[in-house]
């Protein structure tokens, strides 16, 4: 099994009890019709951290300062590909209003309550977001079968 690592990049933003999160449009290959953060594919010679602050920008339009990052959460993923590694910014403080910039990857954008979140969740976010609620900054899910 090939191993890989640096995946995928994501913020969780954070508006006080509630999270901005994004449902993937069912024209996507990974993941279509699934909420989840904004993030996405880290990129040759690039930082989690850098990807996680450009994705962001270019899917909702918010810019954040590195300085801003509230926490740091890794999820390790053991899948029928191989091994993923995902990162996951927490911030509160960003400028400009979020909006859905890319409508043709994003079916929808909203805000939920962080105790009452819609489905279907992408898996490693909500590893991500439990991580968050306890106070881990890393976790393991396996989902090979």
């Amino acid at each position: 099994m090939p191993h890989f690592l640096a995946s995928g990049a994501h913020t969780i933003c954070l508006h006080g009890s509630h999270v901005l999160l994004i449902r993937r449009s069912l024209e996507l290959d990974t993941w279509p019709g699934f909420w989840s953060f904004p993030g996405g594919k880290v990129e040759d010679g690039e930082f989690f951290r850098e990807c996680a602050l450009r994705e962001t920008e270019e899917e909702v339009g918010i810019t954040i300062d590195g300085d801003a990052i509230e926490q740091d959460i890794f999820v390790e993923t053991r899948t029928v590909q191989g091994m993923k590694m995902y990162y996951f910014a927490v911030v509160s403080d960003w400028q400009n209003m979020p909006e859905n910039i890319e409508p043709k990857k994003h079916a929808d954008m909203q805000w939920f309550h962080i105790g009452e979140l819609p489905t279907p969740f992408v898996p490693h976010h909500m590893a991500a977001l439990d991580c968050f609620k306890s106070g881990k900054c890393y976790t393991e899910l396996d989902v090979a079968p």
